[in-house]
């Protein structure tokens, strides 16, 4: 994918490159597989999805992409604070503050639909 400028041939390891580069900049300790996990915690970071940040880094499972990406306490209080911002009264979707399961229950002994949850609370 990458010719050697001196070869013309395809390169087959970056190792090397990485290496004396690192040390051209000054920076120690850091391994090549660290950017993978940059680049996922920072894919994280601008919102997108787990899925498709697993599809990115190649990984077989979510779990092992969880290890990848990191969490801090900043994204976590930004996550909460997006519930909790208000839906405008009027706005298309205030009907649909609450997921479909939660709106939609059945009573497990007639099968039949309950009052859905909704009923009785205020969405100002």
């Amino acid at each position: 994918m990458f010719p050697n400028p001196k070869t013309g041939k395809p390169l087959t390891t970056v190792k090397t490159a990485f290496v004396a580069t690192c040390r051209r900049v000054g920076i120690a300790g850091l391994r090549f597989h660290d950017l993978r996990h940059t680049f996922g915690s920072r894919l994280v970071e601008r919102g997108v999805d787990i899925e498709t940040v697993r599809s990115l880094l190649g990984h077989a499972s979510i779990a092992v992409t969880q290890r990848y990406v990191h969490s801090t306490d900043e994204r976590r209080r930004t996550a909460v604070d997006r519930l909790a911002e208000k839906t405008p009264i009027g706005a298309p979707n205030r009907a649909n503050l609450l997921h479909g399961c939660d709106t939609a229950r059945k009573s497990s002994l007639t099968g039949k639909p309950k009052n859905p949850v909704t009923s009785g609370i205020s969405t100002n």
